[in-house]
């Protein structure tokens, strides 16, 4: 039978590890670096949905925008008229 034992001596163990812990660091450093990302895009889409809320509560309804646009357009009459008055046109 043949033994497969692998031998290391002192400073190959130190470089070893060295290579190891230098790569589970980067990995480290990687996840952490993404999980930031993750957590900025959560955040923004938060901010997204919340604007989005804030528009849809904002907005006019569209039942009113017919009423909304006439009186948009009396609105403008009036104004004009004033407006003609005021400088003496008519």
């Amino acid at each position: 039978m043949h033994n497969n034992h692998i031998f290391y001596n002192h400073s190959q163990l130190l470089e070893l590890l060295s290579y190891l812990m230098f790569h589970f660091h980067r990995k480290d450093f990687e996840t952490s670096q993404l999980l930031s990302k993750i957590e900025d895009e959560q955040s923004l889409g938060a901010q997204l949905q919340k604007k989005i809320k804030e528009l849809q509560v904002n907005e006019i309804p569209k039942t009113l925008l017919p009423t909304f646009t006439v009186l948009c357009n009396e609105c403008k009459s009036l104004l004009k008229m004033t407006l003609l008055h005021s400088t003496g046109s008519y």
